[in-house]
This record gives structure tokens, sequence and C-alpha cells, in this order.
């Protein structure tokens, strides 16, 4: 094990140890993983306590989300949707306020089929997302040692449902507070599942890949209004759309 990884998994091991002693203490200090303070971004512009959240890319319900503070700080909860098996178990005993859906999410055309994923932890693609095969792996080598791993990268196949099926099988209300999308440039299949006439999230906080940002706008338009750019790179950003009044 190199010294990075080694450092990687002690300081992770500590602060899992940690965290709900501070938590118990009415503390945060190490409960907001989300990346570039998307977390205390949302807090501000959501500023509300017991909310409801779907989160789709949800890791292992801790890492990098952006909903753990709001669940654990502001009793929200919601559905957590992840489609690494492994992943999603662990996701589910951190986080029993939610329930939690292990499968990937698609458009209705692909829903029931199965789907290959390159899975890479935080940075699980579905293959052929990115365009290149080439690109795809390497990115996903690169992700797996940055989190520790070993840099082989498994295919995987996974259930797919659309976003509307799987929120007609748990109690999230028709009008919810906020969908947060991390799908590594899904982002587009992933909204053409969800049917905006029965389900109205408040808010949306999305990942895009800038390749695919037109798109996304023009499936969002009739409903929603982008307001605030939470973070932004040459190759994507972190966009939050309020539906329109």
């Amino acid at each position: 094990m190199s010294l990075q990884r080694l450092f990687t998994a002690v300081t992770a091991r500590a602060q899992c140890w940690l965290r709900p002693v501070l938590e118990c203490c009415g503390l945060s200090h190490l409960s907001r993983p989300a990346l570039h303070h998307l977390d205390r971004q949302i807090e501000r512009l959501l500023p509300i306590r017991n909310g409801w959240f779907v989160e789709a890319g949800a890791n292992d319900g801790f890492q990098q989300s952006n909903t753990y503070y709001l669940a654990r700080f502001k009793a929200w909860q919601g559905v957590l949707i992840e489609p690494v098996p492994e992943l999603a178990e662990r996701c589910q005993r951190r986080r029993p306020e939610s329930i939690t859906v292990n499968c990937a999410l698609a458009g209705p055309d692909q829903a029931g089929n199965r789907i290959a994923l390159r899975e890479a932890g935080l940075m699980t693609t579905v293959c052929g997302a990115l365009g290149s095969e080439e690109i795809e792996h390497a990115r996903a080598q690169q992700g797996r040692l940055v989190q520790g791993l070993n840099d082989h990268v498994p295919i995987i196949q996974v259930e797919v449902r659309t976003l509307t099926e799987v929120l007609s099988t748990t109690k999230i209300p028709l009008e919810f507070d906020l969908l947060s999308l991390d799908v590594e440039g899904y982002e587009v299949e992933v909204l053409r599942g969800l049917d905006f006439t029965r389900y109205r999230p408040r808010a949306l906080c999305i990942e895009v890949r800038k390749q695919n940002l037109a798109e996304v706008e023009r499936l969002l338009e009739p409903y929603y209004k982008l307001t605030h750019i939470l973070h932004e790179t040459a190759a994507h950003g972190d966009y939050f759309w309020q539906w329109r009044d």
C-alpha cells in the first residue's frame, strides 16, 4: 500500500470514529462532506427543516454527499439511489432516515434492461457516458487510486430503472424539496426518466458535463429556471435550478 493510500485509509477511519461523537454533541465539524461546499450552499438556498430530498449518485451515503448534513442536522429525509451494490449496502446502513435503492437510472427506453458500469467508487460511470472507452478507463483508474483503491477497474452489470419508477415505490411526496444528481455524465438520461408533470422537486442541484448543458437546459426549461452556478470548471459545473412559479 502506498503512503498516500495508507494516509487516506487512516484518516477516513479516524474521522469515521470521531464524527458520531461530535454529532452527538451537536457539532457538524466532520459532517459536511459535499465537494465545493455544496451542502452549505444548498442549506443557504433552502433554509428549512424536515425537508425531503432525492439524491442519485449517493455512493456510501457520506463521501461527497450533498444531503448528509441536511439529514443529520436539519432532519431531512428522502431517497438515496446508488448503482454499485456494495456502496448501496453501506449507504443503507449509514442513512437509516432514508430509503436506499440499488439501481442505475436512465430514460424509459432503457428501463428494465441491465447496463454496464466502470466501478470506481465516487467516479463510477456508465460505459459510454463520456464517449471514449480509453478516456473512461483512464479516468476510472485514476479515480480509484485517488480514493485509496487498487487500479483494477471492474465492469459490473446493474438493473436500470427510471427515476419516476423508483420514486413511485417510495413515500416521497409528489412535491419534494431537492433533487441532487451526480451521475458522472449521465444526467441527460436520468432527467429523461423523470415525469415532471407528476413529481415536482422545488429545486435541483445537478453536476453537468459542459457538453450536456444545453440539452439539460432544454429538458428543464419548461419547468425550471437556472438561478445559481454553485461551482464551475472548464469541463463541468454544479448548477442550481428552481421551480418556475
